[in-house]
């Protein structure tokens, strides 16, 4: 277990804590003190101690400010361990952190990693709060894993991974770190783990506690530091996927994931117009974003400036989701009522809707037109529910289970397949 510590004098108790209350007892614990100017080595040291006689191996290494990636580097070189893994010191771990993890390791060979959910907590003035929404990850894809993790979609902290050492090294994760960024260094651990199309065991078990400290690094409140962040963010995923071995890129399609690290950096620099000082900047940033998808993705129509967010979604939606293909289905549009049809519909009628598709219920509000025939739907339809209800979800299911039934969250499916094309 490597540790990197930079000034986590306020925090890195708990975490200590949290390693001496683990179920498991073998752990060689690596710390690196990254050149804290604070009590951070003092506290280690009285830690020290207490973990070596829980029955763990310490190793302890100071070393001149050099930032996390740098860090991490010096941890993995010392590492003797047959499994591998690298936590926050600022964070915590449920007791069952290294035992579920390392035991699944331990007893399926054949498993090259295994990969837990997280819960996260604010903590400000000492109150320890717990968000209503964890940061979990439904599952995980069982393919296209580059571009879900670039997008943000799956588990992107280097925290959630334990990883078989064999492993590690047999994807060069340590030879092929990126040292020259202070702020993350989650791309050169991650895309290695994922590209060599290692075996891995999924969790959905809330093994780690991830703080939130008032005016932490975490707590980015700025355009210039969150858009900062996030490029250098996409230029270390470029690194970590220009070191892939020849052999690991012959099985990727290398210039599809380098366009997707071009639209996440784009999208975000359009996202961190957010902030109360980038708004002065957000047209001229979601102009750039536009015209990026309109010379790149060549839509059948130019998308405009008014829908930049639906572009966003449905650019997504299209990378996410290359596989699924409506292009050559009729469209059955029901339900087009309120705020739904209003939102949806001149979108859909711009840019996705042909001769063939159909709209049942456009202007009435399923009382005013007869009940439509859903037992003429076939496998090749798709049918399109604004808003959905679940009467009529259940209805078309039981009438027509071989359809392909969509639901309004779904419709930037539509719109990307449709519309977009990358060559």
């Amino acid at each position: 277990m490597v540790i990197t510590c930079y000034n986590k004098a306020d925090y890195i108790g708990n975490m200590l804590e949290s390693i001496i209350a683990q179920e498991w007892k073998n752990i060689e614990l690596i710390l690196v003190n990254d050149g804290s100017s604070d009590m951070t080595r003092e506290i280690i040291s009285e830690y020290e101690q207490r973990l070596i006689s829980r029955g763990f191996e310490v190793v302890v290494i100071d070393q001149k400010n050099a930032g996390v990636c740098a860090a991490a580097i010096a941890g993995f070189e010392l590492m003797s361990g047959d499994y591998v893994c690298c936590v926050d010191a600022d964070d915590e771990l449920d007791p069952c952190y290294c035992s579920i993890m390392a035991s699944w390791l331990e007893n399926n060979v054949e498993c090259d990693y295994c990969v837990c959910e997280c819960e996260e907590y604010t903590i400000e003035d000492g109150i320890r709060e717990r968000k209503s929404e964890t940061m979990q990850v439904k599952g995980f894809p069982a393919e296209h894993q580059l571009e879900y993790y670039i997008l943000g979609e799956m588990l992107t902290t280097v925290w959630r991974y334990m990883v078989r050492r064999r492993y590690f090294e047999k994807c060069c994760i340590l030879q092929n770190y990126y040292s020259g960024a202070k702020g993350s260094h989650e791309p050169s651990f991650i895309i290695p783990l994922l590209a060599n199309s290692g075996i891995f065991k999924y969790f959905d078990i809330k093994l780690y506690r991830f703080n939130v400290y008032e005016g932490s690094h975490s707590r980015v409140s700025t355009y210039e530091g969150y858009n900062s962040y996030q490029q250098e963010y996409g230029r270390i995923c470029l690194f970590a996927i220009s070191k892939l071995t020849s052999e690991v890129k012959r099985h990727i399609d290398i210039g599809k994931i380098e366009c997707v690290i071009e639209f996440r950096n784009l999208y975000h620099s359009y996202e961190s117009t957010n902030f109360s000082d980038g708004r002065v900047c957000k047209k001229e940033k979601a102009g750039a974003l536009i015209e990026w998808v309109n010379s790149h993705l060549t839509p059948c129509h130019f998308f405009t400036l008014d829908i930049v967010d639906t572009v966003i979604k449905a650019v997504r939606e299209y990378f996410l989701h290359r596989k699924v293909d409506f292009s050559n289905r009729r469209l059955i549009i029901y339900g087009c009522l309120g705020t739904m049809g209003q939102k949806y519909l001149p979108l859909l009628e711009r840019y996705c809707l042909r001769d063939d598709d159909i709209m049942w219920d456009k202007n009435g509000d399923g009382l005013l037109v007869n009940r439509p025939d859903f037992s003429s739907l076939t496998s090749n339809d798709i049918i399109l529910l604004l808003p959905i209800k679940a009467s009529i979800y259940n209805e078309v299911s039981i009438s027509a289970p071989q359809c392909c039934i969509l639901t309004s969250s779904e419709i930037y499916k539509i719109i990307a397949c449709r519309t977009l094309s990358h060559g």
